[in-house]
């Protein structure tokens, strides 16, 4: 199954680039690392797989993480929860996709070509908008569509498609299958959706 996420932009240029965990990077030398209600040293980031990594929650304000987690988290936290094959390494076609992905122009959309451990390559797509950051994991050279309040926009039309985000405040966002039925607007002959609502949407 294709990867897919959606998460608050992670800062530039990083200070501790070999971390595998989107977000950290900025964080202090010995941030705080709960993984499945487990801790562990904060070296950790550097070894962890992103593939095995379900969700991540991180907390840069040192006052706020010292408030939660005590003295220890005085240089940020971050917790992460797995999925249920639990913790994996990264190897080093992990490491060759995150020095790919962090070489990357921040542009508001962009496809990278990047490795299977088998050696196949995908397209890892990523959209940033003002709130945030969604991506997808995908075939090489996959067709994608882009919903926002129900208009389709294609990878032809991304400067009206910039233009919208920006004067959209989005509050439900994701990747997949579209979250309804969209009357006169035909998917099936995309790869992928990138949706973004003003508005909370009913899932169908």
């Amino acid at each position: 199954m294709a990867g897919t996420s959606t998460h608050a932009q992670p800062t530039d240029s990083p200070s501790y680039p070999d971390r595998m965990v989107a977000g950290t990077e900025k964080l202090g030398a010995n941030p705080y690392v709960l993984i499945d209600n487990k801790p562990y040293p904060s070296d950790i980031l550097t070894r962890i797989s992103p593939k095995c990594i379900a969700a991540t929650s991180i907390t840069s304000d040192r006052k706020t993480a010292e408030k939660k987690y005590g003295p220890v988290a005085a240089d940020g936290a971050v917790i992460i929860t797995l999925f249920k094959l639990g913790l994996t390494y990264s190897t080093a076609t992990d490491r060759e996709n995150l020095a790919l992905e962090r070489s990357a122009k921040n542009g508001f959309y962009y496809r990278l070509r990047l490795r299977h451990e088998d050696g196949t390559p995908y397209d890892k797509l990523v959209v940033n908008y003002a709130s945030g950051q969604a991506t997808s994991d995908q075939k090489t050279d996959c067709k994608v569509a882009f919903i926002v309040d129900d208009k389709l926009y294609t990878e032809g039309q991304l400067d009206e498609l910039q233009a919208r985000l920006k004067a959209t405040k989005i509050v439900h966002s994701g990747v997949g299958e579209a979250p309804k039925n969209i009357p006169g607007v035909d998917l099936s002959g995309y790869d992928v959706t990138f949706y973004f609502y003003s508005k909370p949407v009913t899932l169908h």
